[in-house]
């Protein structure tokens, strides 16, 4: 009885493993753009970035297919997803050792970029 309980155990953790994992990946999935965090070491006032950010993303859409391409931002192209870490690139051959990428997580598309003690994300959400 102990055995059989630890193989539906282990049957369990591994189906569990393999929903949470098919539930991040990007393919097949389109992401719309949802909104714009900042936050600064700085300065409370981020209006200004925030509204830059928002009019350049707003009418953005990412289409991640099932061949590995894509389309967003006006571009077409190949990905490549990493775990919660999506690459782009212009040949199927996409490089994962560059440090401009998207995570994706619980349904968001999110890109980050840090720059003088602003972080600003754009997220993006499954459509």
């Amino acid at each position: 009885m102990k055995k059989f309980v630890k193989i539906i155990s282990v049957l369990s953790a591994v189906t569990l493993l393999a929903v949470l994992l098919a539930a991040c990946s990007v393919k097949g999935n389109t992401y719309v753009f949802e909104k714009v965090e900042v936050k600064s070491e700085q300065s409370t006032d981020n209006t200004a970035t925030i509204s830059s950010a928002t009019s350049r993303f707003e009418n953005v859409t990412f289409t991640f297919n099932a061949d590995g391409t894509f389309e967003g931002m006006g571009f077409k192209g190949y990905y490549k997803q990493d775990g919660g870490k999506i690459y782009f690139g212009t040949t199927k051959d996409v490089d994962t050792h560059t440090e401009t990428h998207f995570s994706v997580s619980g349904g968001k598309l999110v890109y980050t970029t840090v720059s003088n003690g602003v972080t600003t994300k754009v997220i993006f959400k499954k459509k």
